[in-house]
């Protein structure tokens, strides 16, 4: 278990890590910490603190860290700021209500993004309230002060500091910057715009530019809100939050400058989900400890399993730098050594479990287990465990992986379990439909009493177990019934110590990718397959393949050799059962060598009638082609929707079964959506557009798409159409919002029918003459239409043919097109447009 340093240490661990000290802007006369807290992460765990809180902004105050979040909570609830303090990024102290907008005059609900700041022995909180909407609204940003950190604080003005729009920036999400000269800085804004102000030395009014002005405008590509400014090394680092805050895609972005006021060029996305830990990682501040260059990122997130919007806990992870000063990507860690004797984020099922003395404890039960929220699928977990006791029978203590459905009592969850038995064994097995069934054991020095380190490498079906660290596996099997799913701990007749839970990725240098397909029932489809190799050394896989029962899929080869960096693709033909059922079925390509076995999937839509997608689901994966940043966010529970803003964008592709030509696209659609049509994805039609700048889904109703229409439109031969979503009114930062995806398919075969048109000269009379010929092997029927008449000819039988000669009633006709509708008994209607020339008689 890793201890923080001693202060004492600050001047060794420069040495180590860089040589110059690199403290915070305006740090200087800052008291130094009582330990420096040299992390990985929060290796205690994250989240840091309890309950439901967003926006965390922190600072270091009188040798402790201090934590200000937004109380996350529905708008009418967001009325108190609570704040926390650490003195070694560990252990929290709660202080509740440092601010209430009962001591606000102008404050009445969403009090948010609180900013501390400290100056001349006064501790000023800056924070928005109201949410205002336009500048007929009273609210903004406000300023409090107190002689403590704790406060209690005081608004300094009885009204705003700013109260109104600035360059489209809602007056929400600031952030106060001394620089090292100690000029002070307010970054803020919403909407998609961000501002900068200075500071007068009051800190209560505002100054301004060089240029006269008051407002500057800095506004970064990709900017949404969530303001944060530091410095390191003589450079400005800007940091802000891209997507939407309740969606899972909510990110962290930054640039860099050499002036507090820009230009500020986005240099990427730094901070974002991750779907094995959490969703929606965002609004961020950053602290440096003084006297390093330790720099930690605090930011809120959401549980993978939490849809509320609301629902946001505060975390934090080690912040690094690359040689040339860029931030580097930021990971999400999962790790607890339960050193702030506390369990936050991990829920029991069954048995007694509390975080004592650094470590997690659980007493004597028949079944107990523990798990945190997350979705690992690869992984390397280890962690150390002390059975203390176990049942006359036997017992054993470990963990549980890809796990699933998780509840109290006895084999009630799906996934892995590999255990320590104190009576010489090491087990590994799983629970599922059939119950538990054990997958291999093998001996294993395991006393009561006796701390065991305890590992799993789970990638792919390739499971691996070892124990005490020991270079080699005491257990190896492959089984792949569980991809994915949560991790935690379990006790079976045995009580157990827990400590240093620590996960890391398992990536293998083998990829398998499968496309999606679509079939009508008993239909066939090829999916796309990509082998990818980054080792360094060429691999040569054995391939394998797995389909649902009745279904057929037939590899071209057994093996594939991939060189070094390469990849290889080739199709594999899939063949429905003649009984599968509607919806979406699971097709697996496995890539075998050396005793590993790397396995991608794709999933097959059977479409008798209708197919429905929702996103985020598999069934949205068939239609999902491209992905260019769009956002997922909740909508009810446990459903989502998609949308797009400024110029993000997403692509579907219509599952269109082979032969298949007809049918409709009916989506929920709903605010400022812009839909376009290609066969190809590089030339688009525009097909839907919301002419009005509408944000609150007033204009949210299904709206339909005729197939046949759209594949005339965009000009496909083979049945391939793109729907393309993006925004109609990029400027304003709404978008468009997608609930549902249905496709209606007419199954019918498409009549054959070959057209002839021409135009000739009678009697000095100009005439237009349209042969259609039935060119399939069942009657149709043939509607001729052209500018100077009509016919239908019922039940042209295969091989004849509907003609007539239609007469202009004048010497010459100008060029045109007829049209030619040809229908099959129960089908939909087929029309085709053929061009005539022009003729004078």
């Amino acid at each position: 278990m890793r201890r923080p340093l001693a202060a004492a240490s600050v001047a060794v661990l420069a040495l180590l890590v860089g040589g110059a000290l690199a403290p915070a802007a305006a740090a200087d006369d800052a008291p130094e910490p009582a330990v420096v807290p040299d992390l990985t992460t929060a290796e205690a765990g994250n989240p840091i603190i309890d309950g439901w809180y967003a926006d965390p902004d922190v600072e270091f105050y009188e040798g402790e860290y201090w934590v200000f979040p937004t109380t996350s909570a529905p708008y009418s609830q967001q009325v108190q700021l609570d704040a926390f303090s650490s003195p070694d990024m560990i252990h929290w102290t709660k202080h509740e209500r440092v601010l209430h907008l009962d001591d606000v005059s102008w404050g009445s609900y969403a009090l948010w993004a609180p900013a501390p700041v400290e100056r001349d022995g006064k501790y000023y909180l800056y924070f928005g309230a109201n949410d205002i909407q336009s500048d007929d609204a009273l609210g903004g940003i406000g300023v409090a002060v107190a002689d403590r950190p704790e406060g209690p604080y005081v608004d300094a003005l009885g009204e705003p500091l700013i109260d109104a729009f600035h360059n489209g920036a809602q007056p929400i999400d600031q952030d106060v910057f001394v620089d090292d000269d100690g000029q002070a800085y307010m970054y803020y804004g919403g909407w998609g715009h961000s501002n900068v102000v200075e500071l007068n030395d009051d800190m209560i009014s505002l100054g301004t530019h060089d240029d006269g002005s008051t407002f500057k405008e800095v506004t970064p590509d990709g900017f949404v809100e969530g303001s944060f400014m530091f410095k390191r090394n003589g450079t400005y680092y800007f940091m802000w939050s891209e997507g939407g805050w309740t969606g899972p895609d909510y990110r962290v972005s930054y640039a860099r400058s050499d002036s507090p006021l820009g230009p500020f060029e986005s240099e990427g996305t730094v901070l974002a989900q991750d779907s094995a830990v959490a969703r929606g990682a965002g609004h961020n501040s950053v602290v440096n400890v003084p006297g390093t260059d330790i720099w930690y990122i605090v930011y809120h997130r959401r549980p993978l399993s939490e849809t509320d919007g609301n629902a946001r806990q505060v975390s934090y992870e080690r912040l690094r730098f690359g040689e040339d000063g860029s931030i580097l990507p930021i990971e999400m860690k999962v790790q607890d050594d339960f050193e702030d004797d506390n369990d936050l984020g991990w829920t029991a099922h069954g048995g007694t479990w509390t975080a004592t003395d650094g470590e997690y404890v659980v007493g004597s039960v028949r079944e107990g287990k523990s798990v945190q929220d997350t979705n690992f699928a690869d992984l390397d977990y280890r962690v150390s465990v002390t059975p203390t006791a176990v049942a006359a029978t036997g017992g054993d203590a470990g963990v549980i992986f890809r796990a699933s459905q998780v509840a109290a009592g006895q084999d009630a969850y799906r996934g892995y379990y590999a255990g320590l038995r104190p009576s010489g064994q090491v087990v590994l097995g799983k629970v599922d439909d059939g119950g538990w069934s054990t997958l291999a054991t093998a001996p294993a020095d395991v006393a009561l009493g006796e701390r065991h380190a305890l590992r799993v490498v789970a990638v792919g079906p390739n499971l691996r177990v070892y124990v005490d660290d020991a270079p080699d596996p005491a257990i190896s099997v492959t089984d792949g019934t569980f991809a994915s799913g949560t991790h935690g701990l379990r006790v079976f007749d045995a009580a157990a110590r827990f400590d240093d839970v620590a996960i890391e990725r398992r990536v293998l240098d083998v990829g398998v990718d499968v496309s999606a397909g679509a079939v009508l029932p008993g239909g066939s489809a090829g999916l796309e397959v990509s082998v990818t190799n980054t080792a360094d050394e060429g691999r040569t896989v054995d391939l394998t393949t797995t389909a649902p029962d009745g279904w057929t899929a037939a590899l071209p080869a057994t093996s594939l050799d991939v060189a070094a960096g390469a990849t290889e693709t080739f199709t594999l033909p899939v063949s429905a059962a003649s009984g599968a059922a509607d919806g979406v079925h699971p097709v697996s390509v496995s890539a075998s060598w050396d005793d590993w076995t790397a396995a991608g999937t794709g999933y097959v839509a059977v479409i008798e009638d209708v197919f429905e997608a929702h996103p985020s689901t598999p069934e949205e994966s068939v239609w999902l082609a491209a992905d260019d940043r769009s956002q997922i966010g909740p909508h009810g529970a446990g459903q989502w929707v998609r949308y797009t803003d400024e110029d993000r964008s997403y692509t579907y592709r219509v599952p269109l079964p082979e032969s298949v030509r007809a049918g409709t696209v009916t989506l929920d659609i709903g605010n400022q959506f812009l839909v376009e049509a290609s066969s190809d994805q590089e030339t688009w039609v525009e097909v839907l557009r919301e002419t009005r700048e509408e944000r609150a889904l007033g204009n949210r109703a299904e709206r339909s798409l005729d197939v046949a229409t759209l594949l005339e439109q965009t000009g496909s031969a083979d049945g391939s159409l793109y729907l393309r979503f993006r925004d109609a009114f990029p400027a304003d930062g709404w978008g468009s919002w997608l609930r549902t995806a249905r496709l209606e398919i007419d199954a019918t075969p498409a009549p054959t029918v070959s057209v002839q048109a021409e135009t000739r000269c009678l009697a000095g009379t100009a005439y237009v003459a349209v042969r259609a010929t039935n060119d399939g092997d069942a009657p149709v029927d043939v509607e001729l239409a052209t500018a100077f008449g009509s016919t239908t000819r019922t039940g042209v039988e295969p091989g004849r043919n509907a003609y007539q000669a239609f007469s202009s009633r004048g010497s010459s006709v100008d060029a045109g097109s007829v049209t030619v509708t040809a229908t099959s008994p129960g089908g939909e209607p087929h029309a085709q447009e053929v061009e005539v020339p022009a003729r004078t008689c």
